[in-house]
């Protein structure tokens, strides 16, 4: 099954606008543990959803996102999800929340896990795509690109 760290009502309220039928079972994320449902929202009650969810970068969009974030991680470094799937974040609410140390999820996750070695990813069913550069101008590449620089990223895809 499906592990989503994240706010079950905003979900809810998401798939009922997309008129879409999206069964799932609540716990909290201080509870997670092994599931064999097909798909399980981790809730986070301590995070108070103003009337409207705001439809732009803000304080509490980074707030609620690091905590998902290093939730994840957590539990996969504990062996309770194998794997983790993000979605872009919003780089201006972490800022906004106060947390400027990371450009991206990617270092999070590379210092998380306390890796130097890492790429960012997508896959689909055929085919594969790693980022020889991150958050970088197009006018920025021309001067980061190296051999190293090109071949790291194939190396860790080919893993």
């Amino acid at each position: 099954g499906f592990v989503v760290f994240g706010l079950s009502e905003q979900l809810a309220y998401t798939a009922d606008q997309l008129e879409i039928s999206l069964p799932f079972f609540r716990d909290h994320h201080e509870d997670i543990r092994r599931y064999v449902s097909d798909l399980v929202v981790l809730d986070y009650d301590e995070i108070t959803q103003p009337a409207t969810m705001p439809r732009g970068p803000s304080k509490i969009g980074g707030k609620s996102s690091m905590a998902f974030c290093e939730d994840a991680i957590s539990a996969a470094q504990n062996g309770l999800i194998d794997a983790i799937v993000t979605a872009p974040i919003s780089k201006a609410s972490w800022h906004l929340a106060g947390h400027r140390k990371y450009p991206g999820h990617t270092e999070l996750l590379a210092e998380k896990c306390k890796s130097r070695n890492v790429a960012m990813m997508f896959v689909s069913p055929r085919l594969r795509v790693v980022l020889a550069t991150i958050h970088t101008s197009l006018m920025g590449i021309r001067d980061l690109l190296t051999i190293g620089c090109v071949f790291n990223p194939i190396d860790l895809a080919d893993r």
